[in-house]
């Protein structure tokens, strides 16, 4: 394919004191096989030096199109905001300090076919790029997944995905609780159009000042209690998606008061049901035999600070 008959991709790349390892990023996206693009990046503030870098790398290739925000958006609001600044036909997602596979937008762009959203896997780096010797997903997924896959977990990670533009009326603007790709993925898989490809294209880098760590920390809560937080809050975020249908809308309240309720007592039968019924959806990375496991995780883990009320 030629870049004349070849559509644009943007890139959309949100920066946030990423110094260390942006320079990397980009030079890995501007080598890629597929060169029919441009690079939109929003920088969220940086104080690290990463504005000058984007500066000096801007002036080397006119692909590069940089923007500094006036005020610190945050994670979610950064990326609304760079989505809106593309103007490819497809947005590829990245993150300030992976590095990408050389073929990665051209294996994304001849498979993404109909859908709205691919998504891929990623092999785990350090800060110093050496392989860490496992992925980021352990198991194949399917490659279609429907909206129950991402109720209580998120088989999309943005830095590997290519969503159509089309796509941007559905998920725009993104809440500014949960995380944007969990979100773009439920609406992806909400209408059918979400895919997955069981290839390794990125590697992600693992590093103590990456935003994933940097926000985990700042919770000062347990991983338990921190993930029954964001759970609850991506449950909320989906059931405001203007689309639902009121059937669907009513199972994600009857799910969402299962695994929270406010009161009577905590465990309720009949919701349980419902949620065990759909297992197999709920928790694609599971199998046959660690089906028990979710059960227990389901009815004591997520819900262990509930208190039945008397």
């Amino acid at each position: 394919m030629t870049k004349s008959k070849s559509p644009l991709i943007s890139v959309a790349l949100c920066s946030y004191n990423g110094s260390k390892f942006i320079e990397e990023q980009i030079q890995s996206i501007l080598k890629q096989s597929y060169s029919n693009l441009e690079v939109v990046i929003c920088d969220d503030g940086s104080t690290d030096g990463t504005w000058e870098t984007l500066c000096r790398l801007s002036t080397t290739d006119d692909r590069i199109k940089i923007y500094a925000n006036e005020i610190n958006l945050g994670y979610n609001k950064n990326f609304d905001k760079a989505f809106s600044l593309c103007a490819g036909e497809y947005i590829a997602i990245s993150d300030q300090d992976d590095v990408w596979m050389t073929h990665k937008l051209e294996r994304l762009l001849d498979c993404i076919g109909e859908n709205l959203v691919i998504g891929s896997n990623s092999l785990l780096i350090d800060k110093d790029g050496h392989s860490l010797g496992r992925k980021m997903l352990t198991k194949n997924l399917p490659s279609k997944l429907g909206y129950k896959s991402f109720l209580l977990e998120n088989p999309l990670t943005g830095h590997t995905a290519l969503l159509k533009r089309d796509l941007l009326e559905l998920i725009l603007p993104i809440p500014e609780k949960g995380y944007y790709d969990w979100w773009i993925g439920f609406i992806a898989a909400y209408h059918e159009k979400f895919y997955f490809l069981n290839e390794t294209l990125t590697y992600y880098r693992i590093h103590s000042d990456s935003a994933i760590q940097q926000e985990n920390k700042s919770t000062n809560q347990s991983k338990r209690k921190y993930r029954r937080t964001l759970i609850r809050e991506q449950l909320n975020t989906f059931i405001s998606y203007h689309n639902l249908i009121e059937k669907e809308r009513i199972y994600l309240i009857q799910l969402y008061n299962l695994l929270f309720p406010t009161e009577g007592r905590f465990f309720n039968r009949k919701l349980f049901n419902l949620l065990t019924s759909d297992l197999f959806e709920l928790f694609p990375y599971k199998n046959k035999n660690s089906i028990s496991n979710v059960i227990f995780s389901i009815k004591y883990c997520l819900m262990s600070d509930n208190k039945t009320k008397k």
